[in-house]
């Protein structure tokens, strides 16, 4: 938790050169009489795009303002109404966007986890650094729906399949791991052994979905950034380069 006004610490999070520390686990909204109790960050639960923007919905702790940040410090804020809920509009891009997350009650400011992006195709992700990418809402995808990587060669391949259904991934023509969707059909899966840098390609399949396949490279030294984020369209996909709360560069392929 980033403590100082609440428009500055999201800026400086995305920014990335601040410190941060986790929330503890959530036990219910602050006491009366203001003794502060554990509060869960504030979460994005779903959203309904339109031409013009994308309606997200979410939760939060009953009565705190809610604020998504871009690291210019334009924001969109957003109280929550007794059940916890929060309704914010994220105006459409003709890029990639990139938000900060945070909520403050009674003097405390919790961030959520990650990041969100906003995708001009109306989808919103939430990007989350050392995992994968998450679809939050905006039109669905599915098979394989992303690819996180930084300069190690730690991938993390991320999919959508039918629940609890089982996938196999490929690294470069050979078979490397076996995963299974979750409940939600969602899979988010660490390749066992870090990739040497240069060309790679990483193929999905299961049985509800066609293989799909994604090319990228692994550069040696992080992207030089002098922003929170750099975007480019490759081959009909997002590649995102973006700063961690730590400092550190990742680099984020969006399948759609």
């Amino acid at each position: 938790m980033i403590r100082g006004s609440f428009g500055i610490l999201l800026v400086l999070l995305l920014a990335a050169n601040a410190s941060c520390d986790r929330a503890p686990a959530a036990k219910g909204p602050p006491t009366a009489g203001g003794a502060a109790g554990y509060l869960s960050p504030p979460m994005v639960t779903g959203g309904t795009w339109s031409p013009g923007g994308v309606a997200l919905t979410g939760t939060a702790a009953p009565g705190a303002q809610v604020g998504l940040t871009s690291p210019s410090g334009a924001r969109i804020a957003a109280v929550t109404d007794a059940t916890g809920r929060w309704t914010a509009t994220l105006a459409e891009e003709a890029t990639p966007a990139i938000y900060g997350l945070a909520m403050e009650l009674e003097g405390r400011a919790i961030q959520s986890e990650g990041y969100l992006l906003l995708t001009p195709e109306g989808r919103v992700w939430q990007l989350r650094a050392g995992a994968g990418a998450r679809l939050l809402a905006g039109p669905p995808a599915g098979g394989l729906i992303a690819l996180d990587f930084d300069t190690g060669g730690a991938v993390i391949v991320s999919g959508q399949v039918r629940p609890e259904a089982p996938a196999a991934i490929a690294v470069d023509g050979r078979p490397a791991m076996q995963a299974r969707g979750g409940s939600d059909g969602r899979l988010s899966v660490v390749l066992a052994q870090p990739l040497s840098p240069g060309a790679h390609v990483v193929a999905l399949s299961s049985e509800a979905n066609p293989p799909q396949e994604a090319a990228f490279t692994i550069g040696a030294q992080p992207p030089a950034l002098t922003e929170p984020m750099r975007t480019e369209r490759q081959s009909g996909r997002w590649r995102i380069d973006w700063l961690t709360p730590g400092g550190g560069v990742q680099t984020t392929i969006l399948m759609g």
